[in-house]
This record gives C-alpha cells, structure tokens and sequence, in this order.
C-alpha cells in the first residue's frame, strides 16, 4: 500500500454487537466502491478480512 501516509496505529474494544455494525459498515464501502485511489480498496478488503474473523469468533463464542 505504497501511496497510504504514515500513520499512528490505534486499538479499539468493542462489543460483539459493535463488531458486527462495523462490518455492515466496511462491506457496505466495499460494495459501494466508487472508485478511486486502489490503496483505499486495498486496505478495506484487509479491513473486511479482519473483521470477518472477528465476527466469527464472535459467533462461535455465542454458541458455547
């Protein structure tokens, strides 16, 4: 993702519940992809992909 700045990183804690609204979010983006800088897609569909496990290990710990 070479044209991406520098940038600080962050961590965030959420509820599973919030886990999933956000990857409503992230999909929705990629879904509606205007076009544009392919970085941005780029790192939205790593995005999508962290989130997807995050929402699965979510349901999985639900079902314990």
């Amino acid at each position: 993702m070479g044209n991406l700045p520098t940038e600080n990183e962050y961590q965030i804690t959420m509820t599973g519940y919030g886990a999933r609204i956000f990857k409503h979010c992230v999909d929705q983006a990629l879904e509606r992809w205007p076009g544009g800088d392919p970085d941005e897609q780029i790192y939205l569909t790593k995005l999508q992909t962290l989130i997807n496990a995050i929402v699965l290990e979510d349901s999985i710990d639900l079902e314990l």
